[in-house]
């Protein structure tokens, strides 16, 4: 099987059995020829299908040198992790590589502070002559 069938099937195999949306289809189209093109520009390896077990690692930190955020990388490395799992399940490929990259962490993110005002006008918009509203009021409050 070719590189572009195999990715056309586990493309087919997202939209048609798991459901995904066409964005999704497209953005894992896009990661996994951009994989391909790195593989084949960095002369890495033959075919996707026939990588070695450094060659995850080395995508990202090449990711990571482009000042991709991690949140990009992780989307990234998902889409191949998937990918590989598939072509594992089909027999296409010994073993999946992708399992356990070390990847940037991605940054915590702190909680946002509720203003004064944004908090009265939670609790002015509660309809007190309900019990409905007059619970949200409590809760809030």
């Amino acid at each position: 099987m070719t590189d572009n069938e195999a990715i056309s099937e586990f493309l087919n195999n997202l939209s048609v059995l798991k459901g995904y949306s066409d964005n999704t289809i497209d953005s894992y189209r896009i990661d996994l020829l951009e994989f391909d093109g790195f593989l084949k520009s960095e002369k890495m390896a033959p075919s996707i299908l026939r990588i070695r077990k450094t060659i995850p690692q080395n995508y990202v930190s090449y990711l990571s040198r482009m000042n991709l955020k991690s949140s990009t990388i992780h989307r990234k490395m998902s889409c191949l992790n998937s990918f590989y799992n598939y072509c594992l399940a089909e027999g296409l490929v010994k073993e999946n590589f992708f399992l356990d990259v070390e990847i940037p962490k991605m940054p915590k993110r702190v909680p946002k502070d509720i203003k004064n005002d944004e908090i009265i006008m939670m609790l002015e918009a509660c309809d007190m002559n309900n019990k409905l509203g007059y619970r949200n009021y409590c809760i809030l409050s």
